[in-house]
């Protein structure tokens, strides 16, 4: 049986000195609008698939169909992101009904 014996190289790691969380305080969340967001994806994969339904043959000579199928359902998962966008962005707002 063969044993093999470990070499030790001069080398040493480098020491890094620990930071502390204390030196540098966490930045504020940034307030971005979810909504425009999901929108925007989901509009581009919408355009994507509607752009692909005119090179179905090419598709499926290349058997690449999956990039069709892709695009719609990143569609899909758009909607219910924008969806759970627009109810977060409800809930987020004050509840203006108080004021009356």
């Amino acid at each position: 049986m063969a044993h093999h014996s470990r070499v030790k190289s001069n080398r040493t790691a480098p020491r890094v000195a620990p930071v502390s969380p204390a030196l540098r305080p966490a930045p504020p969340p940034r307030e971005i609008n979810t909504v425009r967001v999901a929108l925007a994806g989901t509009t581009l994969s919408l355009v994507g698939f509607l752009v692909l339904l005119f090179f179905i043959p090419d598709l499926r000579r290349a058997d690449a169909m999956i990039w069709l199928w892709s695009f719609l359902s990143a569609f899909l998962v758009g909607l219910w992101g924008l969806g759970i966008a627009v109810w977060q962005g409800k809930a987020r707002l004050p509840d203006r009904r108080k004021d009356r």
